[in-house]
């Protein structure tokens, strides 16, 4: 599927709400063949109006991933 948007001339690109050290060491693992970029302080997806919120039994490993930031 990748190689086929590839081919139309689109690029793909993915957005998380980990903070940006956390994206390095996870980006370091398995180098994904996408641009990836980090939205921690939530700025970019609140931008259209889209709000998530996660459950409450996720809230530490959440608050590790994003820094502390979302």
């Amino acid at each position: 599927m990748q190689s086929e948007v590839v081919k139309l001339g689109y690029q793909i690109v993915a957005i998380s709400s980990y903070s940006p050290e956390n994206l390095q060491a996870s980006d370091g693992k398995d180098k994904p063949d996408y641009s990836l970029y980090s939205d921690a302080d939530g700025k970019f997806i609140q931008s259209p109006g889209i709000v998530l919120k996660a459950p409450d039994k996720y809230s530490g490993m959440l608050n590790e991933k994003l820094g502390g930031l979302n």
